[in-house]
């Protein structure tokens, strides 16, 4: 500093350079730090910067300086240099690890876990555990705090113990539960604890749970209390619908889980089933309008079913916030399925993955996407007559028997859920994805020992999987191969404005003048190979082949069933 007054701002105390510091203080998160400079107990400048870059320790300087004013006792590189020292040291820090005591502790400190052994906490089915999560809010000197039991059987026996990070099965290795959840709130205890605490310990003190045929004709009965299904096959479909809602309850099992399509006009008590529903599976999560984050963050957070209603808007896949969804619910399908987001750390991002597996319902009545429909069972609602009892009742008429109906769920899913899960699929003509979709329903219904019941829904999966088959195959795609087929008998190798013309001469009001021959091409090509023949594209398939692609499709193609 000189000894001219004028050199000297007016706001900073008189004192010697050597009072002039600077403080540096390390973020908890990300590597920037909070530096301070002071000038005796005055702060001239605080800025939060990395040290470790050049640019920012620049910054900081002529910052300081222009505070300073003409009479800063410290130069540019001084200060540069102090932050150096500083980055070091934090740099230095950063490399411990302290605990409660702020001890230094090595690096690398821990066993490592066994990844398979990490699995999700509100509800384990394995063939040596099973535990289900509940809620509970209590009065501790008048004060409501929330935590969450962990009810569980191992082997033989039943315990129940708060739920932590860690879970001891008995004989084999300890699981570690992720992601733990946090103290539940009134409005998760209202939605998870759907178990009654006088049946919980009834469980614990070893009441006798209901067994698979008992829980399935509770559920089953609880179904068509309200719910009117097509008089043809409602029992199938109320089997159906038993079935999956126990599912939802031992889902983990599942390398894959099969979607619910309920499907029908207006009016015809999709919501209605919906509610039904969401009154007995497993944490359900109900909504007609929740954003993709909303969805994969409360899957993430709690898992559970979700209840998709007036799914009409999942055929809108321009729009981006239904891709984004859609995407959602096709990973979910499978176990390990998730959505991946960069979420904010200190001062950049990480990559964050949201689990998303798990059962859907979806309720619609223009139809799914293809991908999406091909995930699920599809159940066909039916508009209720003013003499059918199912609509006059409420859904609240009776309270007891709907605990009763949970109660038996959480019990069987403890005693029974895994036994049921591992039961052997029984013969069906099922294959592929069918038998994917269907299996745990037939697993389900096999642990009943009933074989005139098991009999009745084989039947029925193959039915709705001819049924679904139909539907998958657009309704102009059978006339425009029947046009192919004829031409090529003809001997023809024709191009996509041959079949046509061909297929208006079968059908002329269908294939109007808004079609065109690239319209057809697209279709052409979902089936047979596009060739190209001195410039021109055409389909040259052999009639046997032809009518082999038409057989797989149950295309009509020699006009067979119009004799």
């Amino acid at each position: 500093m000189t000894d001219d007054s004028r050199d000297v701002r007016d706001d900073l105390p008189a004192v010697a350079p050597d009072e002039l510091r600077i403080e540096v203080k390390s973020n908890a998160r990300g590597a920037a730090a909070t530096v301070v400079c002071k000038l005796g107990a005055t702060t001239i400048h605080v800025d939060k910067i990395d040290p470790a870059k050049a640019a920012d320790r620049k910054r900081y300087a002529a910052a300081v300086i222009t505070a300073m004013g003409d009479g800063c006792p410290i130069a540019a590189a001084d200060i540069d240099a102090e932050l150096i020292v500083a980055a070091d040291k934090l740099d230095a820090d950063k490399m411990k690890v302290t605990d409660a005591d702020d001890q230094p502790l090595p690096v690398y400190y821990g066993e490592e876990l066994d990844a398979s052994q990490v699995i999700r906490p509100e509800l384990i089915v394995r063939r040596d555990l099973s535990a289900i999560a509940v809620p509970r809010l209590l009065d501790a000197d008048g004060k409501v705090i929330g935590d969450w039991l962990l009810f569980q059987r191992c082997g033989d026996v039943r315990r129940v113990q708060r739920l932590g990070d860690r879970l001891d099965p008995g004989d084999g290795p300890s699981l570690w539960l992720s992601p733990v959840p946090s103290e539940p709130t009134a409005e998760d205890v209202k939605r998870f604890n759907r178990w009654t605490p006088q049946s919980r310990e009834a469980w614990t003190n070893g009441e006798p749970s209901p067994t698979t045929a008992e829980t399935l004709v509770m559920v089953a009965e609880r179904i068509n209390r309200y719910v009117v299904l097509p008089p043809g096959d409602a029992m199938e479909h109320a089997l159906t619908l038993a079935a999956w809602v126990m599912m939802t309850y031992a889902y983990p099992t599942l390398p894959a889980v099969p979607y619910l399509y309920l499907a029908g006009p207006p009016g015809s008590g999709k919501t209605r089933t919906m509610d039904v529903l969401s009154r007995m599976v497993f944490r359900p999560f109900m909504t007609g309008n929740a954003s993709a984050p909303v969805i994969f963050r409360t899957r993430h957070a709690f898992g559970g079913v979700l209840l998709l209603d007036e799914a009409e808007r999942m055929r809108d896949t321009r729009s981006p916030d239904v891709q984004e969804i859609l995407s959602i619910l096709l990973s979910g399908y499978r176990r390990g399925g998730s959505a991946s987001r960069m979420e904010p750390k200190g001062d950049g991002y990480q990559n964050r993955s949201f689990d998303c597996y798990g059962p859907v319902v979806l309720g619609c009545i223009k139809g799914l996407p293809p991908a999406l429909s091909s995930r699920c069972i599809t159940v066909r609602m039916m508009r209720a007559t003013k003499d059918d009892p199912q609509i006059e009742r409420s859904l609240d008429d009776t309270p007891e028997q709907a605990a009763t109906v949970l109660d038996g769920l959480h019990r069987w899913t403890l005693d029974h859920a895994a036994a049921a899960m591992a039961s052997p699929v029984p013969s069906s003509l099922l294959a592929c994805r069918d038998a994917e979709l269907w299996g745990p329903l037939l697993r389900i219904v096999a642990r009943t020992g009933n074989v005139e019941t098991v009999a009745l829904l084989v039947d029925h999966a193959e039915q709705m999987t001819q049924a679904a088959a139909d539907d998958a195959t657009p309704e102009f795609d059978e006339m425009i191969v029947t046009a192919f087929y004829r031409l090529r008998c003809e001997g023809q190798t024709p191009r996509a404005c041959d079949v046509l013309e061909r297929a208006r001469l079968l059908d002329g009001e269908t294939f109007d003048q808004a079609w065109k021959p690239r319209m057809v091409g697209g279709i052409l090509k979902r089936y047979f190979t596009e060739r190209r023949t001195n410039g021109r594209k055409v389909y040259r398939d052999s009639v046997p082949e032809i009518l082999a692609v038409a057989n797989r499709y149950g295309f009509d193609v020699e006009g067979s069933r119009d004799e």
